[in-house]
């Protein structure tokens, strides 16, 4: 159990980190949205749901790439052999 005021420090904690993240998801937003191209929004939700699914069954793979097409390039990862 917290003390009164552990709970109330606790409580502007959060607070201030639920503002810090918006600010920077803030920020991320303005950044990608000076590209050249227009970000398709609507894509979002269901990647973010598709992100949750394979980190909540642990799939590896690369949730982060795009599909091929218009607009975007593929990306080619090589291992390094030390």
């Amino acid at each position: 159990m917290l003390f009164p005021v552990e709970k109330i420090l606790f409580t502007l904690a959060v607070i201030a980190t639920l503002y810090a993240a918006g600010r920077a998801i803030e920020r991320l937003v303005r950044i990608i949205g000076r590209g050249h191209s227009k970000v398709d929004w609507s894509l979002v939700p269901r990647r973010l749901i598709e992100v949750i699914a394979r980190m909540g069954l642990f799939e590896s793979g690369a949730p982060w790439q795009l599909p091929y097409g218009a607009g975007y390039s593929k990306i080619s990862y090589k291992r390094i052999e030390l």
